[in-house]
């Protein structure tokens, strides 16, 4: 059996031998039919400890059976585990950064809502997501929210038989300032990219080689920095999370999100430039000021506090407490100045 060596550090393990062969319950006889070139071994652990990894190796050594310089394996070894799971009253709600930010699909950032949640009995905050990737979530992150209502039926036919109905997502918070994924499959498979994988650029994944990119869990809400959640494929991972988006706000988690996208469109004919804000569903207003001309950053940040002392504010047009709609939760500005930047309260 696996055993942690404190010793050695917490991400190393020693083998120890397990004097206890009662756990493991294989068959008495291992029989052949004639002609028959395979056969199954049962193999029980009903009596295996809780939260611990037990490897377990059958060999065949005789050689009248095994050539010394057979092409076959004589042995195999695997490893079993048992973890008991406690499903968590309520719903978790997860937001897609993974494949959000590795492909320009349409429902770029969407979150599900109503995903179980499990936690480790012997681990407090080692927790299993099910039902994550479902085919109607991966139905709206590729078409988007208004393609996937007109066919919904469709859609998730269509993209069924990529999924594996039964994965989950597992998630390490057992330390709540260093979160990370262990290396898993998603559910989804691609002919072409294979099995997609999610981990974490962290030491108890890869080792040295990481980056140290753990997330954290805050008041039931889990994230990710930068870069922190990576996109393996065929082998390599990629980095993902660029936008630093991903999240998972557990049940009774407090998550308000404050977003505010700003972008300009192109100068028209009369001088304009329209400014469109974009904003996330907790934003209820936007105060925001035009400045005439260049203004660098500390003009600007001076310029903020004079504002807020009720100072005079060297700009040629003011806009304050305007408030956008929420049924498009996105308003646009027609300015005949060039805005260089925004300052935003709260």
């Amino acid at each position: 059996r696996l055993v942690r060596n404190k010793e050695e550090g917490d991400t190393a393990y020693v083998e120890l031998p397990l004097y206890d062969m009662d756990k493991f319950k294989f068959d008495k006889n291992i029989t052949f039919a004639k002609g028959q070139r395979e056969t199954t071994v049962r193999v029980s652990f009903e009596g295996i400890t809780t939260g611990e990894t037990f490897t377990c190796t059958m060999s065949i050594n005789d050689p009248q059976y095994v050539p010394v310089y057979g092409a076959s394996s004589s042995s195999v070894t695997f490893s079993v585990q048992m973890f008991e799971w406690v499903k968590i009253n309520g719903k978790a709600t997860y937001r897609d950064a993974l494949f959000s930010d590795m492909f320009t699909w349409e429902g770029k950032y969407l979150e599900k809502t109503e995903v179980e949640v499990y936690r480790r009995k012997d681990k407090e905050h080692y927790y299993r997501l099910t039902g994550v990737y479902t085919p109607a979530y991966l139905a709206r992150l590729i078409e988007g929210d208004e393609a996937y209502e007109a066919n919904k039926k469709g859609l998730e036919n269509t993209y069924s038989p990529y999924l594996d109905a039964d994965a989950s997502i597992y998630v390490d918070a057992t330390d709540n300032e260093k979160v990370y994924f262990p290396v898993q499959k998603t559910g989804f498979s691609d002919p072409a990219m294979g099995d997609i994988h999610i981990a974490s650029d962290v030491p108890e994944v890869f080792g040295s080689a990481s980056n140290l990119l753990y997330g954290t869990l805050k008041d039931g809400v889990i994230t990710f920095p930068k870069n922190g959640v990576l996109f393996g494929m065929n082998g390599t991972f990629y980095f993902s999370n660029t936008s630093g988006k991903f999240r998972i706000v557990l049940p009774g988690g407090n998550a308000e999100d404050h977003a505010i996208e700003l972008k300009a469109g192109e100068v028209n004919a009369n001088g304009e430039i329209p400014v469109t804000f974009t904003t996330s569903k907790d934003v209820k207003k936007v105060k925001y000021d035009v400045f005439k001309g260049r203004i660098s950053d500390v003009a600007m940040a001076g310029s903020l506090e004079k504002d807020r002392s009720g100072g005079i504010l060297w700009d040629v047009h003011r806009f304050v407490d305007s408030v956008y709609s929420p049924a498009t939760s996105s308003f646009t500005i027609a300015a005949t100045m060039q805005v260089y930047r925004c300052g935003f309260d709260d």
